[in-house]
């Protein structure tokens, strides 16, 4: 078993959700981040990903608890961003670029500093989309895989 707690981001839903599952199965110490706030396995925070500042004060909340062992970075968000529409391809862009890059480099950033020379494990989950790319329309979301 890891010494500390494993960060699951996207544990809500999905392959977060099964991560966070297949962890607290083992007698593992997890925490769930979602937009939510609700996982079906481990302690649950909220943490919306699109938001930097609350990146930094869920780690330093789960810093206080104990030891981070580990970081799942598996939250991503999939948007339109249409060639035609301007506004929601911005909105949209910035949005994926904030969840998708932006978070889990902040997570990890955070994650290694706390570790300091003692170590711990990072997994990122991307998507198929990183390799074959998407439609026109998600773009945005391909390239930020």
């Amino acid at each position: 078993m890891p010494d500390g707690a494993v960060i699951v981001t996207g544990a809500s839903r999905g392959i977060g959700a099964a991560t966070a599952a297949a962890l607290t199965a083992r007698g593992v110490d997890v925490v769930g981040l979602s937009r939510a706030g609700t996982v079906p396995a481990g302690r649950a925070m909220v943490c919306d990903m699109a938001e930097e500042e609350a990146i930094k004060d869920a780690i330093a909340e789960i810093a206080t608890q104990g030891p981070i062992a580990a970081l799942v970075n598996n939250a991503g968000v999939y948007r339109e961003t249409p060639l035609h529409n301007a506004q929601s391809w911005d909105r949209h862009w910035i949005e994926q670029l904030q969840v998708n890059i932006m978070a889990p480099c902040e997570l990890m950033r955070n994650a290694i500093n706390d570790w300091g020379s003692g170590g711990g494990a990072i997994v990122n989950i991307a998507s198929r989309a990183a390799y074959r790319g998407d439609g026109p329309d998600h773009a945005g979301y391909a390239a930020s895989k």
